[in-house]
């Protein structure tokens, strides 16, 4: 009932978003469409996001450091999640917080050959464990606490300027305190000692 509270409350936030999440089919054909020359970036786009572990990794590190997990749902072929990369997660005070206060992790939706991912007990492939999480498009974040509850699931592009306030929220654990994101974000102001 607590998980539904807090779905529910961060509902707001990914109806605001699922409209620019990039479906999987237009983003398919717009890599299709591109040449080789225009698509060099994508291989050195992750590299610029540092600090990102295998989902394996991350919840041991979440669990041995008490630290929330943000899983991204990634493909080569993703237009926004290549944006996303050079424009969220590349901004100074994004990762500012994702070091101190996350175990970020990313898992390639179309890369077969990546270790399994064991959640809750029981291995997945990228796609299943994608297909378990109910992911429709990319890019995706998923936010799970260290036990590997989940927290909210966004989908889509999600600008600097929405992300980081979305990540302090997160790590305050407003949405436990019947907060909504979005009356978090009208009031700017910390939900740490609201009750």
């Amino acid at each position: 009932m607590k998980i539904i509270t807090y779905l529910i409350l961060i509902l707001p936030l990914a109806s605001l978003l699922i409209a620019a999440s990039c479906g999987k089919s237009q983003e398919k054909e717009d890599a299709n469409n591109n040449s080789p020359g225009k698509n060099k970036s994508v291989e050195t786009s992750t590299a610029r996001v540092s600090g990102m572990h295998t989902y394996n990794e991350g919840i041991k590190l979440a669990r041995s450091n008490n630290r929330i997990v943000l899983v991204t749902f990634f493909a080569d072929w993703c237009t926004y999640c290549r944006k996303m990369d050079r424009e969220t997660f590349s901004d100074a005070a994004v990762k500012a917080i994702l070091d101190s206060e996350y175990v970020a992790v990313r898992i390639h939706t179309d890369r077969p050959k990546q270790e399994k991912i064991i959640y809750r007990e029981k291995e997945y492939s990228a796609g299943e464990f994608s297909n378990f999480m109910e992911i429709e498009g990319l890019p995706t974040a998923l936010f799970i606490d260290r036990n590997e509850n989940l927290i909210t699931k966004i989908p889509g592009f999600v600008d600097k300027n929405v992300f980081l306030p979305l990540l302090v929220y997160i790590k305050d654990k407003c949405y436990e305190k019947n907060i909504s994101f979005e009356l978090y974000l009208r009031e700017k102001s910390s939900c740490r000692n609201k009750s």
